[in-house]
């Protein structure tokens, strides 16, 4: 069986992680450079909001899969929000990338507004 993230995954992303904040510390320059991805061009501010749009969207997903709060960080969970709903357009909801918007109670928390605007179930 093929482990694309080794037998620690967990060392695997802190690994990576720590490499791509050292490389940002390094150079603050960095953040207003245009930084090519896999998928595309962007402004280094951008590679890092995506970057922490990812980590906190997919931690939010293990929480919910575990049972566990997923009222996670609420100052960092309204950034977040307010960067999805720049960047995650109509264009961006189809397969493969973002599902339709979900509803969510009233009393929701940012973390899972963040999740049912990129179309979880919050």
């Amino acid at each position: 069986m093929r482990r694309p993230l080794g037998d620690d995954p967990a060392a695997t992303f802190r690994k990576a992680a720590d490499k791509a904040v050292a490389a940002f510390r390094a150079d603050p320059s960095v953040l207003g450079r245009t930084i090519t991805l896999p998928f595309g061009a962007m402004p280094g501010g951008m590679v890092v909001g995506l970057f922490t749009t990812d980590s906190f969207t997919h931690a939010w997903d293990l929480a919910k899969a575990t049972g566990q709060s997923t009222d996670l960080d609420p100052e960092l969970a309204e950034t977040v929000l307010g960067a999805v709903k720049t960047f995650v357009t109509a264009d961006l909801r189809k397969p493969g990338y973002f599902d339709q918007e979900k509803p969510v109670p009233a009393n929701a928390t940012a973390a899972d507004c963040v999740a049912a605007y990129l179309g979880r179930d919050a």
